[in-house]
């Protein structure tokens, strides 16, 4: 059965934000145009877009705004386009060029980076067992037992 995606939420959000800005070693709200922290946000809006598809790009506008950096719906759909630009292979965008603006490292990294991360897998996990019934709580309680023993 085909698992409709969620949009995204705000903790979620700012899980995701956290770790570009780790990664980057900046806060990409700060109200500035420096190219690291455009491109922070073009990142953050395009794995947003793509992890969490049914996200409306007005939603994740009022989470630029919630922490403090002034957007608009035209603004999301600007950055995302121009992050799937700056990572098509034709544009050519050259190793060098990618660590001095991302803080020493490549896209290929930060992508990997966040890959790894699995808090939207673990939402949906969260939100199937909420909704499991007593029926299917059962069926699971032999397989909980056995996991505890390992």
């Amino acid at each position: 059965m085909y698992k409709k995606r969620s949009e995204i939420t705000y903790a979620q959000f700012e899980h995701y934000a956290d770790l570009i800005n780790n990664i980057l070693d900046l806060n990409m709200f700060e109200n500035t145009r420096k190219i690291e922290y455009a491109y922070a946000r073009y990142l953050l809006a395009h794995l947003i877009k793509n992890k969490f598809p049914q996200t409306a790009f007005t939603t994740i506008a009022r989470f630029y705004i919630k922490k403090g950096k002034s957007s608009h719906h035209s603004t999301i759909m600007h950055s995302i386009s121009t992050w799937e630009n700056l990572i098509d292979p034709k544009t050519k965008w050259t190793e060098k060029s990618q660590r001095q603006i991302l803080n020493g490292y490549t896209v290929e990294y930060i992508l990997k980076e966040l890959e790894m991360d699995y808090i939207s897998e673990l939402a949906d996990v969260l939100e199937d067992v909420r909704n499991l019934t007593k029926k299917g709580i059962d069926i699971l309680k032999p397989c909980i037992d056995i996991a505890k023993k390992v």
